[in-house]
């Protein structure tokens, strides 16, 4: 075996795989990188998959691990099922932190990884919790119940209503950060429709503004629902720690689902399959992918220390920049819509191509 070939099976593990077929593939694949990495850092154009063995495939693709995000940017709730509604996900991103009435996340404030929302046992109440913080806090779920004001906030481009949740929140975060925060919700008078260019992705640029106008989403970056497979992550774990190895870099440990905070993780999917899906069922609920999503530095966020490029190379964001690049932007998932309200998605469901 090359001495290439020796550190593929030392480094990436591939004994693990099933077949002497599948070895050459992955072989070949991280090989001719690596002799593109090792010229220079040079941006290989991103082919979306669209031819996979299912000689290979171990089973039906199916829903792997379910997640709600409640606070836009904090940590993730593991659930059994998520419900849908007008705006996504339900109880997904439907509290947001501002600071002067502009909305914050971890690519300012990494920190914001150690707030920790959970459901109440009811289900009634939003609890959540940060270290060096002395008290929980609890926050009512439906906004009717906070009595609070209406306030403008802007989110990206946008500038919309929200409800401010009240004094109690405000001055446990305003604590938490040592600023003013303000936490607000999704409650009367909010509107925000999806990006304008998801209308052009599902060819709805034509649609009067009065059906673009069923098209809400939440405090999300852009539409209703995040889905990435695991099986795309171990990929790009392998290209990260090939380029660190080209770079001769220390290998650190490996990234997990909580840096990209999808909201379904999918099992069963070839690496990068997720990606050839631009309509698809899961277990009778329509979905459309509006675009690859796009990374950023929050990606850079160890998500259990709180902190940003804790080892200075700006990983994943630079090897998703080389290999999953597209129109200049770093990719890895896509965010889809659904187009039936009241459905419920469940751990275990299967997912199916259209």
């Amino acid at each position: 075996m090359s001495t290439f070939g020796k550190w593929i099976e030392s480094n990436i593990g591939f004994k693990a795989l099933a077949s002497a077929g599948a070895v050459a593939m992955a072989s070949y694949y991280f090989y001719y990188h690596y002799l593109i990495n090792k010229a220079a850092d040079t941006i290989v154009p991103y082919t979306i998959p669209s031819n996979f063995d299912e000689s290979q495939r171990k089973g039906e693709i199916r829903v792997k691990s379910l997640f709600v995000y409640p606070i836009k940017s904090c940590k993730g709730v593991q659930v059994d099922k998520i419900a849908l509604d007008q705006y996504g996900v339900v109880n997904d991103r439907r509290f947001l932190l501002t600071h002067n009435n502009r909305f914050i996340t971890q690519r300012v404030y990494p920190n914001m990884a150690h707030i920790e929302p959970q459901f109440s046992q009811d289900g009634k109440e939003l609890i959540v919790t940060a270290p060096g913080m002395d008290r929980e806090l609890r926050v009512p779920l439906d906004p009717a119940q906070l009595g609070g004001q209406q306030v403008d906030v802007v989110i990206w481009k946008d500038t919309t209503t929200a409800i401010d949740c009240g004094e109690e929140a405000n001055k446990w975060f305003s604590e938490y950060f040592g600023k003013d925060i303000k936490m607000v919700t999704i409650g009367e008078g909010y509107k925000r429709r999806i990006e304008k260019q998801f209308f052009e992705a599902l060819n709805y640029q034509d649609q009067s503004e009065q059906d673009k106008d069923k098209l809400q989403t939440s405090f999300c970056d852009g539409a209703h629902i995040h889905i990435l497979s695991e099986a795309s992550i171990a990929r790009l774990n392998s290209l990260i720690r090939a380029t660190r190895h080209q770079k001769h870099e220390k290998q650190e440990a490996d990234l997990t689902v909580q840096t990209f905070r999808p909201n379904v993780l999918v099992e069963n999917a070839f690496a990068d399959e997720e990606d050839s899906w631009s309509t698809f069922d899961i277990s009778g609920t329509t979905f459309k992918r509006v675009e690859h999503t796009p990374r950023c530095k929050l990606t850079t966020v160890d998500p259990n220390k709180g902190v940003i490029d804790i080892y200075g190379d700006n990983e994943p964001i630079r090897t998703l920049r080389q290999f999953k690049n597209i129109n200049g932007q770093p990719v890895f998932g896509i965010v889809c819509i659904h187009e039936q309200d009241g459905r419920t998605i469940s751990i275990g469901d299967t997912i199916k191509k259209l």
